[in-house]
């Protein structure tokens, strides 16, 4: 099977190991993406063939020139090999669909969900912003309906689109849900692990967050206040964030960094940038327990990973929290946005005996296994593949 795969930014993990296992099982896959310097850690195998934009910048400007270039080079590639289908990531793609209508059936994976923006939440609302928030809007929704099929990674993101497809009967009858999944070989338990630039002494708690950029989507802020909670009921404790500072920092997560850079707290808090992926699998198998506090994610890859490296976790209500609960993980969920609970959670949970820790690791390695691997991930999507082509 040729398939395209439009991934603007491709910067997830997750889409790089599917193009991997997609193209060992005997499948072509064009990879349409920005050129990018965060190539590193990512070794294509083999029946992989890349098409690199060479813009640059976030802006609407900038994703209209991806689109023409996405149109003008699947056309250029249907004209050379017909491409079977299009599998589009629709975070950093909004509004391609439209443009690329009867060239090959179309599928749009949702991996962000615009219309649940909270404008106004964090900073005030301008007319600007209002306009741009509803352009996204109108493209995603847009992107949707334009849709041969429509994926969705979690429950949770599913439910968020629920009003949009209740009223388009187009979408709801082409709609599926189809979990992602991560390298079960590359991330596994570590029965030691040493990470150089870290003083982790014998015993001493290890908190790991992977929110990947210091955002308040990413309940950075909520993190950052449990720190003098947990620190004052475990004194060794040591939390390690990792996550790039984004271009527009939110006040309100500068005003949280300083104040515990400025407090007693400071020695019991690292933020680490760019971390190699070798050196985040050890961050993984050197942790005692893994948190993630986003406010909104399709799928949260970085919990399946550290489930994944044998690790209990402490997750709010989005990404796959639903379809984790069902199976019983290792961990406890928490509501959004709630920094008292957040805390009370970690400390129960860092309060358990070792054995109740190591169990609780165990059964999500075990979850990850049968369900969220990158062999499961591809095998779903070869079923409903089928069932378009």
């Amino acid at each position: 099977m040729r398939i395209a795969l439009v991934a603007r930014l491709f910067f997830r993990k997750a889409y790089r190991h599917l193009v991997n296992e997609l193209g060992k099982r005997g499948h072509f896959i064009e990879v349409l993406c920005e050129m990018s310097s965060d190539f590193k850690d990512f070794y294509p195998q083999e029946n992989i063939n890349f098409h690199f934009f060479r813009g640059s910048g976030r802006g609407l400007g900038s994703r209209l020139a991806f689109n023409l270039f996405v149109t003008s080079t699947l056309k250029n590639l249907m004209s050379k090999h017909p491409l079977e289908l299009v599998l589009i990531e629709q975070e950093g793609a909004s509004g391609t669909l439209p443009r690329l209508y009867n060239l090959a059936p179309m599928v749009t994976y949702v991996t962000q969900c615009l219309p649940i923006f909270p404008l106004g939440k964090w900073e005030r609302a301008s007319f600007i912003k209002l306009v741009k928030s509803n352009l996204y809007t109108g493209a995603e929704a847009s992107q949707l309906f334009f849709s041969d099929m429509i994926l969705f990674e979690s429950k949770s993101a599913l439910d968020v689109f629920h009003p949009i497809l209740q009223r388009i009967e187009k979408i709801r009858s082409r709609t599926y849900l189809i979990p992602q999944g991560v390298p079960t070989k590359l991330y596994k338990p570590m029965t030691q692990s040493n990470v150089e630039y870290i003083d982790v002494q014998d015993k001493r708690p290890l908190i790991l967050a992977v929110p990947g950029t210091l955002s308040v989507w990413k309940g950075v802020v909520e993190l950052l206040h449990t720190v003098p909670i947990i620190v004052e009921r475990f004194p060794d404790s040591l939390f390690i964030i990792v996550g790039r500072t984004p271009p527009i920092v939110d006040k309100i997560v500068i005003e949280a960094v300083d104040n515990l850079i400025r407090s007693k707290y400071a020695s019991h808090l690292k933020f680490l940038s760019n971390v190699p992926l070798s050196d985040l699998i050890k961050l993984y198998g050197a942790a005692d327990l893994f948190v993630h506090a986003s406010y909104f994610e399709s799928s949260a890859n970085v919990v399946l990973e550290a489930m994944a490296s044998a690790k209990p976790a402490v997750i709010t209500q989005t990404g796959l929290y639903k379809e984790l609960s069902e199976l019983s993980f290792g961990g406890t969920v928490t509501p959004v946005g709630n920094s008292f609970l957040l805390s009370k959670a970690i400390i129960n949970m860092l309060s358990l005996d070792e054995q109740s820790k190591l169990n609780m690791g165990n059964i999500n390695r075990q979850i990850v296994e049968q369900h969220f691997s990158v062999e499961s991930w591809a095998d779903r999507l070869e079923k409903v593949f089928q069932v378009l082509i």
